[in-house]
């Protein structure tokens, strides 16, 4: 029954595809509580071909499911890149652990928010490039991601701040120049709704999320939420610059889930799919972290997505799924509220920061001397 599987944001992205589709680009964002950028329109094609033979309820729901290929193909990029061994059972484990869990915390099974996924995709895509030497794809990437939901520039904080020199720039540059040349024609047919899209003031606040917690009235929590995360990834770029760290599988990746895990602990609504890019990075982390320096984080980070992923459905996806397909209704209000609590803004923290920290900790103590690694090896991806 599609009704039981959409919701309210799906009439943003709905209204993005149809109208691009049909040429009309003023149009495209609609109304300026849309809070995600127009990275979506790449699966505009997938809406139009489903559009020739179905409804377009039904053409946007094939369009958003679609966008779980270019998820799933970045995500066996970057399990590639860290070293996992291509059709390995880890290989296919963190595949099947990705695309199957950043959908369910990216609430697809009640509003869909397929700009979520391809954010996810575009990340694990530049970090799978980094790792690759290929610096302009990376940045084109990001910033195909940043035009897509704001979000990514902490990603883009992270990887630039692992590189050195001109590789920095490009990565830096080649991200603002890709999202500016994406968003241009949707600022040149309306400029002031554009602006108002990319900023995403109008989102839901909640009291019960850590911001919310604090005697800071409306406003301060607000703006804590906006940027306080944003001062803790910028503590984190310049700790790993101190530490000379570069872009290893294990520093890169961990790196960016403590980056993208900080984001879920302090926005204002405190949703569950906050917490979906963070949980696909250290999936990566999981897979490839084979050596038995590891395992405690290892072990940290399959509870921690576990424990995301379970809290998920227990608290709003099973009962809404369970009282849809029974009654075709919707759950009480009172009940939806239970997605945002402050229980579940801490675990964020504790469950993602934690086990990314011990990653880093644990790569940065095991590197050998340089006397023990003999002058022999690539300095900038780790790699003999």
């Amino acid at each position: 029954m599609v009704i039981g599987l959409t919701g309210t944001d799906r009439a943003q992205q709905q209204r993005l595809l149809h109208w691009v589709g049909e040429g009309h680009l003023r149009g495209a964002f609609a109304h300026s509580n849309q809070t995600s950028g127009p990275g979506p329109v790449v699966m505009v094609p997938v809406y139009l071909a489903a559009r020739a033979f179905t409804s377009v309820s039904l053409s946007y729901v094939a369009a958003s499911v679609a966008c779980l290929v270019p998820l799933a193909i970045a995500t066996v990029a970057a399990t590639r890149a860290y070293g996992v061994a291509a059709r390995s059972p880890r290989e296919l484990l963190g595949l099947a652990l990705v695309v199957g869990g950043v959908p369910v915390m990216a609430n697809y099974l009640e509003v869909f928010h397929p700009a979520d996924v391809l954010a996810t995709a575009a990340v694990l895509g530049a970090y799978a490039a980094v790792l690759r030497r290929r610096i302009p794809l990376a940045a084109v990437l990001l910033g195909f991601g940043l035009a897509t939901k704001q979000w990514v520039v902490v990603a883009v904080a992270v990887l630039a701040i692992l590189e050195t020199g001109r590789e920095r720039m490009v990565l830096v540059a080649g991200s603002v120049a890709t999202c500016i040349v994406l968003v241009a024609p949707f600022f040149a047919a309306d400029p002031q709704l554009t602006l108002a899209v990319l900023a995403a003031k109008d989102t839901i606040s909640s009291s019960r999320v850590l911001p919310g917690l604090l005697p800071l009235g409306e406003t301060g929590a607000f703006l804590v939420s906006r940027y306080l995360p944003l001062a803790i990834v910028l503590v984190l770029c310049c700790w790993l610059r101190d530490r000379g760290a570069r872009a290893t599988p294990v520093v890169a990746i961990a790196a960016l889930g403590v980056a993208l895990g900080v984001r879920a602990a302090f926005d204002t609504a405190g949703y569950g799919y906050y917490a979906a890019p963070g949980y696909a990075a250290l999936v990566v982390a999981l897979v490839g972290a084979a050596q038995p320096r590891h395992l405690p984080a290892v072990a940290a980070s399959l509870v921690a997505g576990g424990g995301i992923l379970w809290a998920r459905l227990a608290a709003f996806e099973w009962p809404t799924i369970v009282m849809r397909a029974l009654r075709g209704k919707r759950l009480p209000t009172q009940i939806i509220e239970h997605r945002s609590v402050p229980w579940a803004t801490v675990a964020s923290i504790l469950l993602f920061a934690i086990p990314a920290v011990c990653l880093v900790l644990l790569e940065r103590a095991s590197r050998p001397t340089s006397s023990e690694a003999g002058g022999s090896g690539d300095p900038a991806t780790g790699r003999r």
